[in-house]
């Protein structure tokens, strides 16, 4: 153990010790695999202070893992063995020979014997013969950090038997491929057909729900309604659209929607857009364009729709012409009403009747919205 404790200490790294027994109460043994982990100065990453012992049984926690193998085999095995001066050790229980833990052969030179090869400095892929004598193919791999080698090995007899059995099947085998290849060649086309039609059914099934949806809300709607992809670009329209917009629904269909926008109002669009994908609904006001280019405000309630087909936008649009112009004869009444209650005021302040119509006219243009015309008085001679 000191040896071990030592080398950790030395390589600053947890070192693995030799294998071995010790005997316990009743006469049997049991194997211990010694594991020392260096614990490292805090004040200097690279002084050792010491050492923890860990004492693994790996008849618990490591040959248990050596018995599987991927696949189900009579023969294959899989060995972990070492050096110890002249003999090869066997570290782990061997399966077709029952000799115990830590069995040992001797080592000679030339052996074909392939636990001696793997401690000789063979690596990758050997042939050779096991314990036993039978000839085995194997790969050797040697254990970082230690000195044990993996040996994962089977039977040769095992490998070539299915591959005489392939040789005398081959015929059959090429027969079979063929008709094989030829009905997965019908199954392939038949399954292609499938899918298109069944893409075409799906799609249709979509285009007839999106229409649905798109039907019902037109009829009970007396506003302009328009349906888009996620880009904008219009893919329905109702009739009140093709009233307002003065456009057929298929020059509609196709139309970006930005294009039914004033020039001005197309700076906005990018950003509006924006939050509508973000917020899933978005109300405003802009201005459309009838086909003749004359403007009209509209108010837009817009909606993003998610299908299992992507996602639409749906424009409910308002023409606001005339609450507009009601805002605006709103707005003309307030401006004469204050421009009457300025010029009342003005009459009863003023005391000069001369001054009074320049005071007037100021409030018109000032309060009333008014502009002065200022017409020439001709003279005698004309």
């Amino acid at each position: 153990m000191a040896s071990v404790y030592q080398q950790s200490v030395r390589l600053k790294k947890p070192v693995i010790g030799q294998m071995h027994q010790h005997s316990i109460a009743g006469g049997s043994r049991q194997i211990h695999l010694p594991l020392v982990v260096p614990l490292m100065s805090t004040q200097d990453a690279n002084v050792a202070i010491g050492g923890v012992l860990f004492d693994i049984d790996p008849e618990r926690l490591l040959f248990p893992l050596l018995k599987d193998w991927p696949m189900p085999s009579q023969t294959s095995e899989t060995l972990l063995v070492s050096r110890d001066g002249d003999d090869v050790v066997f570290l782990n229980e061997l399966r077709h020979k029952k000799e115990g833990l830590l069995s040992r052969t001797k080592i000679e030179a030339g052996s074909l014997l392939l636990a001696s090869q793997a401690v000789s400095g063979a690596t990758g892929l050997v042939r050779g013969v096991d314990y036993r004598g039978v000839p085995v193919i194997g790969v050797v791999t040697s254990i970082p950090d230690t000195d044990w080698y993996m040996i994962s090995k089977v039977d040769v007899s095992e490998i070539e038997q299915p591959i005489q059995a392939i040789a005398a099947r081959v015929s059959l085998t090429i027969v079979l491929l063929v008709f094989t290849c030829a009905l997965l060649l019908l199954f392939w086309r038949r399954q292609k057909h499938l899918q298109y039609e069944a893409a075409q059914l799906h799609a249709e099934l979509q285009q007839q729900a999106l229409l649905k949806h798109f039907d019902y809300l037109s009829k009970y709607a007396n506003d302009i309604i328009l349906l888009m992809d996620d880009n904008g670009v219009i893919v329905e329209a109702n009739d009140r659209a093709e009233a307002a917009y003065g456009r057929s629904r298929q020059e509609l269909v196709g139309l970006h929607v930005f294009e039914l926008r004033r020039s001005s109002e197309i700076v906005d669009f990018a950003d509006q857009w924006r939050e509508l994908k973000a917020e899933k609904s978005l109300l405003f006001e802009t201005y459309h364009l009838h086909r003749d280019g004359s403007e009209f405000p509209v108010e837009i309630s817009s909606r993003r729709i998610e299908t299992e087909s992507g996602a639409y936008i749906q424009h409910i649009i308002r023409d606001i012409t005339e609450r507009k112009n009601a805002e605006a004869r709103e707005r003309r009444l307030m401006d004469i009403r204050i421009a009457l209650s300025e010029t009342n005021d003005a009459i009863l302040r003023l005391e000069d009747e001369a001054t009074l119509f320049p005071v007037v006219c100021r409030i018109a243009v000032e309060f009333g919205g008014m502009v002065l015309a200022w017409v020439g008085v001709p003279d005698a001679s004309g």
